[in-house]
């Protein structure tokens, strides 16, 4: 799917279905479709490479790019399970699981059900929460490999031991996280749409995972874990025209607590009270989408979970151009993080183009660049934090 403010408009529209949901004759049972995605590329790398100053491999002071393979496939691949009812009385209830295609930690990324009338529409389950759903902001050149929560990200940020640039991947998206919530989404009226959203803990239900809440059993989750309780954010969106130019603006605000009885500690995970907020917009005329957004997160918890004095800014730009079956553009993206002193930075550009063969099915080619730096005095720090990379890929993206 193309990131262009007519999407994004009709994303928030629906809250965050990524797919018209299955139709089905009024008052009847809810009977399940499938449908799903399926994209991926191969990508050709160039990266920073080098043993770090003390001269042995595989230890933490290796640049990123130290013993990684220059070229390789990347793939996501999910399939819905979705549907929905009419009832008598208006009210449309629907449901939508995600079942990710590959292994990993969260087999089933997403599962939540809606219910949606005259007076907006609830959303309960593992979903995203309303910052995330609701986005307007910079348009990608192709679709999921852009620099903006990039679905496919070629190049490597950390070396193999896991250490790395503060700045990580940029994200302009206020909480992109999948946790248990309860999400609402008024109606637009006069181009404004509100979206509120809640969630308990940080975390998704069931025994496993990166962050499990527990099985059916365990009763209530620990409220003094090392994570984020009581995560609020509220988020808003205009959309409106002017003549032939379509706009739309966005912004988000989103607060969590940490557990009870945990100290924050400077630079430690998930002792943090995460806070952030952001903004965006996009214009749309004749073809192009020109948009950009900027997002700023306390005690940053993107890759770093709650880390207190972790503090983030993140920004980017974006201009599209769409004629017939063609879609490309070009994208520029920066970051600065700072922590204890040490401020550690990324910019990147990436100008791609895709080609729809036909309903739901692109192909894309992309050439991105990246430059992580860091102004850390310490000789190991800058080896591991360091990376000045290029890759170019060609890829697929089918939607059924």
């Amino acid at each position: 799917m193309r990131s262009t403010l007519l999407a994004a408009t009709a994303l928030a529209a629906v809250g965050s279905i990524p797919f018209a949901a299955l139709a089905q004759d009024k008052a009847g049972p809810i009977r399940i479709g499938l449908g799903g995605e399926f994209y991926g590329a191969f990508s050709l790398a160039s990266q920073s490479t080098g043993v770090g100053p003390d001269g042995i491999a595989g230890t933490a002071d290796d640049a990123p790019g130290q013993n990684r393979r220059n070229n390789g496939f990347l793939r996501v691949a999910k399939i819905y399970f979705q549907g929905q009812t009419d009832l008598d009385n208006g009210l449309r209830v629907g449901v939508l699981i995600k079942l990710n295609a590959e292994d990993c930690l969260d087999q089933i990324d997403t599962a939540f059900i809606w219910f949606d009338g005259g007076y907006g529409r609830f959303e309960y389950g593992a979903t995203s929460g309303a910052g995330d759903a609701m986005f307007i902001g910079a348009p990608d050149p192709v679709s999921h490999m852009g620099l903006n929560s990039p679905d496919l990200f070629v190049v490597n940020w950390a070396n193999p031991a896991g250490t790395g640039n503060l700045a990580a991947v940029p994200v302009t998206k206020v909480d992109t996280s999948t946790l248990e919530r309860l999400n609402y989404f008024t109606p637009r009226i006069l181009g404004i749409q509100l979206g509120l959203s809640y969630a308990p803990v940080e975390c998704v239900a069931g025994n496993t995972g990166t962050l499990p809440c527990g099985g059916t059993y365990n009763g209530m989750p620990a409220d003094n874990l090392p994570r984020g309780y009581d995560l609020l954010q509220g988020a808003a969106t205009w959309l409106g025209a002017i003549g032939p130019v379509k706009l739309g603006l966005y912004g988000s605000y989103m607060r969590a607590r940490t557990g009870d009885g945990v100290v924050p500690v400077s630079g430690v995970p998930g002792t943090g009270a995460n806070r952030q907020w952001g903004v965006g917009g996009q214009i749309a005329y004749a073809g192009f989408s020109l948009g950009g957004g900027y997002r700023r997160s306390i005690d940053d918890a993107i890759f770093f979970r709650y880390t207190p004095d972790l503090n983030a800014s993140d920004w980017n730009l974006g201009l599209t151009y769409t004629e017939g079956n063609w879609h490309g553009g070009v994208q520029y993206a920066g970051k600065r993080t700072t922590l204890a002193g040490r401020e550690d930075s990324f910019d990147g550009a990436s100008v791609g183009a895709s080609y729809l063969i036909g309903p739901g099915i692109d192909l894309f080619a992309a050439v991105q660049y990246y430059d992580w730096r860091t102004d850390s005095p310490l000789p190991a720090t800058r080896s591991a934090a360091t990376n000045e990379a290029w890759s170019a890929s060609l890829g697929t993206s089918i939607d059924f």
